[in-house]
């Protein structure tokens, strides 16, 4: 799984990717293939937004969500991407064909 962090609009932390990447071990468990997750943090009006963006060579999947701390956020969109990759592991079939 190759994980790139994007921070905007506030400094890099060690902390919030160490535990990025523990959230994005059982997204893992989901997709045999190769994985790349573009993980986003960004700090705006008091407004704290992470968004995950996971490509595979079957699947094109983001999530968002926006909230008060970054690690709830992370826990939120993490949730919904696993929903999405079952969902699709149910279906048989790809959610949207990766480009």
């Amino acid at each position: 799984m190759f994980v790139e962090f994007r921070f905007r609009d506030l400094q890099s932390s060690e902390e919030l990717e160490n535990y990025a990447m523990d959230r994005l071990q059982k997204i893992g468990k989901f997709e045999k293939e190769p994985i790349h997750v573009a993980v986003t943090f960004s700090y705006a009006k008091s407004t704290k937004k992470v968004q995950l963006h996971l490509r595979s060579k079957r699947n094109e999947v983001v999530a968002q969500s926006e909230g008060e701390d970054f690690f709830g956020c992370l826990d939120e969109a993490a949730t919904r991407i696993m929903s999405q990759l079952k969902k699709t592991k149910s279906r048989g079939r790809p959610l949207r064909k990766a480009s």
